[in-house]
Order: structure tokens, then sequence, then C-alpha cells
């Protein structure tokens, strides 16, 4: 987990509470924050999976460029 997935983790977790804040205490518009907050935080942790793929996508092509050009030089 990278720290934009930790961010939206915690965004959901405040959001969520916030939410049934709202709802026990009649407070309608902390409700929708609440709410709002959690899928702000699952657009987070979207970012920060996104983020992984990207790097892990780059780690392999990078491998894959490696292995092709000792392979080249080992022919030599």
């Amino acid at each position: 987990m990278n720290r934009d997935e930790a961010e939206g983790t915690v965004d959901q977790g405040a959001g969520k509470a916030k939410e049934e804040f709202g709802k026990v205490t009649g407070d309608k518009q902390k409700q929708a924050g609440g709410q709002n907050q959690q899928v702000e935080g699952q657009l987070h942790k979207g970012v920060g999976k996104a983020k992984d793929t990207a790097d892990n996508v780059s780690n392999r092509v990078d491998d894959a460029a490696r292995r092709a050009s000792d392979k080249l030089n080992k022919d030599d």
C-alpha cells in the first residue's frame, strides 16, 4: 500500500465517522460531507492503485529490456 492508498483509507474512515455523526445529530450537511469524503477517499485509493500498477509495468519493461540487452551483448 502506497501513500495515496493509505490517505484514501484514512479519508474513507473519517468520512464514515462524519456521516454517522451527521445521522445521529440529524445534521444532513455533515452527513453529506461525510459521504463526499468517503468518495474522495475511494478516488485517492484508486490513484494509488493506478500508480502501483504503472510502477509495476515500468519495472517489468525495464527488466525485459535489460534481459534483451544482456542477451544481445552475450551473443557478441
